[in-house]
């Protein structure tokens, strides 16, 4: 709720310490930790605490962390740039992608496709 300030005041120095106590550290908590060091919302900007964040979601199966992840070795940001990184996140996080919306699409209609 701080994070988009829905029903409160926005906060994101509040946020950043919310999602760093070791309790709420979910891959969603990590990942928008991540973006907020990349971004430097609320906090100063940290490519590499962002990449730490974005790690520990990323190994968690977070999409859009692995995205990030690959993002950032492919720009150099935080890491040396490395291309076989950039592209091993970058196919994770297609992958992952690709497993949520055959999981979406289970649920919601009882039978699994594959997609082609």
């Amino acid at each position: 709720m701080c994070y988009n300030g829905e029903g409160v005041s926005q906060d994101d120095a509040a946020v950043s310490d919310g999602f760093a106590r070791p309790q709420t550290r979910s891959y969603l908590g990590a990942s928008n930790l991540g973006e907020m060091y990349y971004n430097g919302k609320g906090i100063a900007q940290d490519y590499a605490a962002a990449l730490v964040w974005y790690r520990m979601a990323a190994d968690r199966g977070d999409a859009s962390a692995q995205g990030s992840l690959g993002a950032m070795y492919a720009n150099g940001q935080g890491v040396a740039k490395d291309y076989v990184q950039a592209h091993k996140w970058f196919n994770l996080s297609g992958a992952a992608a690709i497993d949520a919306e055959i999981r979406d699409h289970a649920t919601k209609s009882g039978t699994v496709f594959l997609p082609r």
